[in-house]
């Protein structure tokens, strides 16, 4: 059965207009001619300022996470020859492998999915080079 006060949430959209500025509108982009950006998810019954604030903070939790996961090479931890650290740097290799194949098929811009290519071709190398 239907909830008679509506529907609990609504999609919000983050449009990019020609000139590339970044606008949350109620409705769809096409409407102004604009491209979509974003969408995310709000709930219905709270003012418009309180729906911004939480899509907002949704965006920026997702930056953050596509942040973390794109750790530069020269941040990644290099390890001596020993047996115990090439085998624990083979693991954390192979985990960054999954890492990389989860963020690939979650999808996202072309230049993403460039970059997940590119780390995990170099990724793949490292561990050709430690006869992984």
């Amino acid at each position: 059965m239907s909830d008679p006060a509506g529907p609990g949430t609504k999609r919000i959209y983050l449009c990019r207009r020609p000139d590339n500025a970044l606008f949350w509108v109620p409705d769809h982009c096409r409407g102004h001619g604009w491209t979509i950006e974003r969408t995310e998810t709000v709930p219905a019954r709270v003012p418009w300022e309180q729906q911004l604030e939480i899509a907002r903070a949704k965006r920026n939790a997702g930056e953050q996470l596509r942040q973390a996961a794109m750790v530069p090479p020269s941040v990644v931890q290099q390890y001596p020859d020993s047996g115990d650290a090439k085998a624990s740097r083979c693991s954390y290799l192979d985990e960054r492998i999954k890492d990389l194949d989860r963020m690939g098929r979650a999808g996202s811009r072309l230049y993403d999915l460039d970059w997940i290519r590119r780390e995990r071709k170099s990724t793949r190398d490292e561990q050709f080079r430690l006869r992984c």
